[in-house]
C-alpha cells in the first residue's frame, strides 16, 4: 500500500511529539546508555509546537506519513535557526517496522521540495554521530558532514553532527498553452 504524505497541523503537536518519542526510544536504544533519561513528553510536545508555529525558524511545515490510516512517519522543514540563508530538515522519524519501505524517502522528498519552493540554496540537518544508518542514508542522498558537532548527552559523549546539501534552484511551473 502506498504511503500518503500530508501536511501536519499545529493541533497535532501532541500526537507528533508522542510518535517522535516512541520511535526515538526504539531507534536510539543502542546509542544511548540505559541510565540516560528518556525524553520528557511535555518538553517534546512544546518543541513540536514551537517548531511548527515558526517560533524557532521561518517557513515551517510539518508532514505526516500515513499507511492504512495509521501514522507511519513525521518530518519538519523550515529555515535553519542558526544559519538564516539555509533551509533545515529536522524530526524525521519513521515507525521502525516500516524502515526500508520508502516512508522516510517520501517524507524527505516532500520536505526538500518545500525548501526548494521557498528558495533556499542550501539546507542543513543534524544527526546523531553514532546513528550510522541515518548518516549513510543522508550521504547517499548527497549530504556532506561539515564536522560541526553539538552535545546531545554529554555524560556518554553523544553528539550530533551537522550535514549540509546544496539545493537545486526553485522549481518553475509554467502554464501550458
Amino acid at each position: 500500500m502506498p504511503v500518503a504524505v500530508r501536511q501536519a497541523n499545529l493541533a497535532e503537536a501532541p500526537l507528533l511529539a508522542e510518535f517522535h518519542r516512541r520511535v526515538a526510544l526504539v531507534a536510539y536504544a543502542s546509542i544511548f546508555p540505559p541510565e540516560a533519561p528518556p525524553p520528557d513528553p511535555d518538553q517534546m510536545e512544546l518543541d513540536w509546537h514551537r517548531r511548527l508555529s515558526g517560533e524557532f525558524a521561518p517557513h515551517p511545515v510539518g508532514y505526516a506519513a500515513e499507511l492504512s490510516g495509521q501514522l507511519a512517519g513525521v518530518i519538519i522543514a523550515s529555515g535553519d535557526p542558526d544559519m538564516p540563508t539555509f533551509g533545515h530538515i529536522t524530526r524525521l522519524y519513521v515507525e521502525p517496522r516500516l524502515w526500508g519501505r520508502g516512508v522516510g524517502r517520501s517524507l524527505y522528498d516532500r520536505a526538500a521540495a518545500h525548501l526548494q519552493d521557498v528558495g533556499y540554496a542550501q539546507a542543513s540537518l543534524w544527526v546523531l554521530e553514532r546513528n550510522t544508518h541515518a548518516r549513510c542514508w543522508y550521504e547517499r542522498l548527497g549530504w556532506s558532514c561539515t564536522g560541526e558537532r553539538k552535545p546531545v548527552y554529554e555524560p556518554a559523549g553523544i553528539d550530533d553532527v551537522r550535514y549540509t546539501l546544496p539545493m537545486p534552484p526553485p522549481r518553475v511551473v509554467t502554464p501550458r498553452d
